[in-house]
């Protein structure tokens, strides 16, 4: 259930109203329209893998937008790559982070996909 369902459906409204406004803002200060990328800051000198992910996972950018713009992330050299706090994110997929116990093994079904988890196994990607 959400707001919409449980009893304040102004509020969705009002804050729907605030994300948009968000995006629109951040779209008019750090979209650099003659890279299609989004730059770390309003002066549009810098640009990383960071600022353009985030885009993506905040759907400031969605649909076919986002997808050419994560194909620049991975293919744009000049790009700051990100650092390791973003490293769940790899090659297109997500990279998942796990902690399982030495002697636990088995498998992860998720999203129709089928996952070996090998005792000692910390990580996999989807």
């Amino acid at each position: 259930m959400d707001e919409k369902e449980t009893g304040m459906p102004d509020f969705v409204k009002y804050y729907q109203q605030k994300i948009d406004q968000l995006k629109q803002t951040i779209t008019t200060l750090y979209r650099d329209n003659n890279r299609g990328e989004f730059a770390d800051a309003p002066e549009k000198k810098l640009f990383s893998q960071h600022s353009n992910i985030l885009a993506i996972l905040t759907g400031t950018v969605e649909g076919e937008d986002a997808r050419k713009l994560m194909d620049k992330v991975l293919n744009d050299k000049e790009l700051t790559k990100v650092t390791i706090f973003f490293r769940h994110f790899e090659n297109g997929k997500w990279k998942v982070e796990i902690g399982l116990p030495k002697l636990l093994s088995g498998y992860l079904l998720w999203n129709a996909g089928r996952y070996e988890l090998k005792p000692g196994d910390n990580s996999f990607i989807l």
